[in-house]
C-alpha cells in the first residue's frame, strides 16, 4: 500500500514540477511533496500532498486511498468535511486578480475559487490538453442545460406568438396586394409594394425558416406549422432544403467538403475552396445576381442543380468538382435535381406572376411589377440577413476533414464559426432571429423570441468559458462579409487575420481533429 501511494506522490511531483517551469513570470516557485504517510493509528489512512506555492497562488493537492480518517491538513477540504476516500481535491488559493491556468474565477471576489475533481480529471489543472478538455466539456454542459431549461418553459405563450405574427402577416399579404391593384398614384403603390414586403419576409424567416427547423413541432395545436407538411411561401423545395441546410450546413458548419453553404454557385466563400477564374468576378455576382434573386439561388443550390452546372469547388474522384448533393452527373440524377427545382419555381411563379396579375386586367403589368419588387426587396433583405453570418474575418473555416471531438466541442465549433449583428427589435423579426445566428445554431430547433431571450446568457457562458462570440453592428458585420468576398476572389487567399484561424485550431484542441487522426 505504502509504495502505491509512494508511486502517486511520485506522480504528482512530477506534476508540480511541470506546473512551476510552464509558470515562468509568476515569481519565485517551489514545490514539496510529503512522503507518504502510513496513520499508525489507521492501517487504512494513507496520504499525501503536494505543496505548489508562488506570490501569486498556492495548490495543494491531497490523494487519499481506502477509508481516509480525516489527515492533518492546511486547509479544510472544499466540501466542508475530510478528504473521502479515493478522492483527489485540488484546491488553489489566489490573491485577488490572480489568474490560475484551468481555474475558474470568482467575479464577486475577483479571486480563484476552490476546485474540487474527481478522478480522472485530477491532472486538468496543469495539462493543457485535460484544461481544454475540462473546459469544452463544462461549456457543452452549460449549454445543454440552458437549452434543457427553456425547452421546458416552451407554453402557450409561443403558441400565441406564432398565431398572433402569422394573423399580422396575412394582413399584410392582404393591404398589399389590394393596393397595389387599386392605387392610384406612387405613393400607395410603394405603400403595398412595401406591406406585401413585410408579409413575404416574415413568411420566408420568423414564420417559414422557423416552422422548417422544426420549432413548433412540439405544439400538437398547430399543425400547420409543424415542419412536415408545411408549405414555405418562397420558391423554396422544402425537401432540398431540409437536407442541405438542416442535416448538412448545421451539422457541419464550415467545414470544407461537408458545408454546401461555403460557396453559393460560382461564389468562393472559405480559403478552402480552390481558386478558379470564374472567382474573380464573384464580387459583383454576388451583389447583382446572388442578393437580387436570393431566394431562387438557393433553390437552384439546394435542389442540385448547381451541382450539375459548377460543383462544389472542391476535387472529386470523377475528374470534375465534388458534388454536394446529387450522387453523380447521370442523366436521372440531373432529372431529380430540375424536378425538385421547379416543383417550387412553377408554382410560385404562377401565383405571383400570372394569377394575380391576371386578376388586374388592363392593369396588369402594374402587378406585375409590384409583386417582383416587393419579391426583390425580400431578397436583397434575406441575403444581407443571412450572409454575413458564417462569412468574415471574425469567423473560423475547417479544412476538410474536420471534424468535432465531443458536444462541447462541437457547441464551441458552431460558434465560432457564427457570428451575430445587432439590429432593432422590429428589424430583428424582419430578419426571423438570424441576428441571433450563433444562438440559433447552438439550439436551432428554437424559436427566435427564445433566442433573443438566451443570447444575453449564452454570450456569458461562452466569455467565461474562452469560446469567441463575436458580434457588431449589422452594417460593420456586413461590410467584412463583403469584404472576405472580395479577397476570396483573387487566387491564394489567406485569411484576413490568420491568427484567427491559426490559434482556432490550437486553442481548440482537442475542439476537433481531422477524420485521419
Amino acid at each position: 500500500m505504502a509504495g502505491t501511494v509512494a508511486r502517486e506522490c511520485s506522480k504528482q511531483r512530477t506534476l508540480a514540477d511541470t506546473t512551476r517551469d510552464r509558470w515562468k513570470g509568476q515569481g519565485d516557485f517551489r514545490s514539496t511533496v510529503n512522503r507518504p504517510n502510513v496513520d499508525s493509528t489507521n492501517r487504512d489512512t494513507i496520504n499525501c500532498n503536494v505543496d505548489l506555492d508562488s506570490k501569486h497562488c498556492r495548490i495543494y493537492y491531497w490523494v487519499c486511498q481506502r477509508r481516509a480518517a480525516a489527515p492533518t491538513l492546511t486547509a479544510p477540504a472544499p466540501h466542508g468535511g475530510a478528504p473521502r476516500p479515493h478522492e483527489r481535491i485540488h484546491v488553489a488559493f489566489c490573491r485577488e486578480g490572480a489568474r490560475l491556468p484551468g481555474v475558474p474565477m470568482n467575479p464577486d471576489t475577483n479571486t480563484a475559487e476552490v476546485v474540487t475533481l474527481e478522478p480522472p480529471h485530477w491532472s486538468e489543472l496543469i495539462d493543457p490538453a485535460a484544461q481544454d478538455t475540462a473546459r469544452l466539456r463544462s461549456f457543452g454542459k452549460e449549454l445543454a442545460a440552458l437549452n434543457k431549461r427553456v425547452e421546458a418553459e416552451l407554453g402557450d405563450d409561443d403558441v400565441r406568438h406564432i398565431l398572433k405574427l402569422q394573423r399580422f402577416s396575412r394582413t399584410m399579404e392582404a393591404v398589399g396586394r389590394v393596393l397595389i391593384h387599386v392605387s392610384p398614384g406612387p405613393i400607395s403603390f410603394s405603400a403595398g409594394v412595401l406591406s406585401l414586403f413585410v408579409h413575404k419576409q416574415l413568411q420566408t424567416t420568423e414564420v417559414g425558416h422557423t416552422c422548417m427547423h422544426g420549432a413548433y413541432d412540439r405544439f400538437d395545436e398547430i399543425p400547420q406549422f409543424h415542419r412536415k407538411g408545411f408549405s414555405w411561401d418562397t420558391p423554396i423545395d422544402e425537401a432540398s432544403w431540409h437536407n442541405g441546410h438542416n442535416l448538412k450546413h448545421h451539422q457541419h458548419t464550415n467545414v470544407a467538403g461537408k458545408d454546401p453553404d461555403i460557396h453559393f454557385g460560382p461564389v468562393r466563400l472559405t480559403e478552402h475552396t480552390p481558386h478558379k477564374e470564374h472567382h474573380r468576378r464573384q464580387l459583383a455576382y454576388t451583389l447583382f445576381v446572388l442578393f437580387p434573386h436570393f431566394t431562387w439561388t438557393m433553390n437552384w443550390h439546394f435542389s442540385g442543380l448547381n451541382d450539375v452546372y459548377f460543383g462544389n469547388g472542391q476535387p472529386g474522384e470523377r475528374g470534375v468538382d465534388d458534388l454536394d448533393f446529387l450522387p453523380d452527373l447521370s442523366w436521372e440524377s440531373k432529372k431529380a435535381a430540375y424536378k425538385a427545382a421547379f416543383r417550387k419555381y412553377i408554382p410560385y411563379s404562377l401565383k405571383n406572376y400570372v394569377f394575380f396579375p391576371a386578376l388586374a386586367g388592363p392593369f396588369w403589368w402594374k402587378v406585375l411589377a409590384g409583386n417582383f419588387i416587393a419579391g426583390t426587396l425580400r431578397d436583397v433583405y434575406t441575403a444581407a440577413s443571412i450572409y454575413p453570418g458564417h462569412v468574415g474575418e471574425d469567423v473560423d473555416t475547417y479544412e476538410p476533414g474536420t471534424r468535432a471531438g465531443g458536444k462541447g466541442a462541437w457547441y464551441a465549433m458552431q460558434a465560432q464559426s457564427t457570428q451575430n449583428y445587432e439590429v432593432p427589435w422590429a428589424l430583428s423579426v424582419l430578419c426571423g432571429g438570424l441576428d441571433r445566428q450563433i444562438e440559433h445554431h447552438l439550439f436551432p430547433r428554437l424559436t427566435p423570441r427564445r433566442l433573443r431571450q438566451i443570447a444575453p446568457e449564452v454570450k456569458a457562458i461562452c466569455k467565461a468559458h474562452k469560446v469567441k462570440y463575436n458580434t457588431g453592428s449589422w452594417g460593420s458585420i456586413l461590410r467584412k462579409a463583403l469584404g472576405r468576398v472580395s479577397q476570396l476572389a483573387q487566387p491564394d487567399t489567406k485569411s484576413l487575420t490568420p491568427d484567427t484561424h491559426e490559434q482556432a485550431s490550437e486553442q481548440l484542441q482537442p475542439l476537433h481533429q481531422t477524420e485521419a487522426a
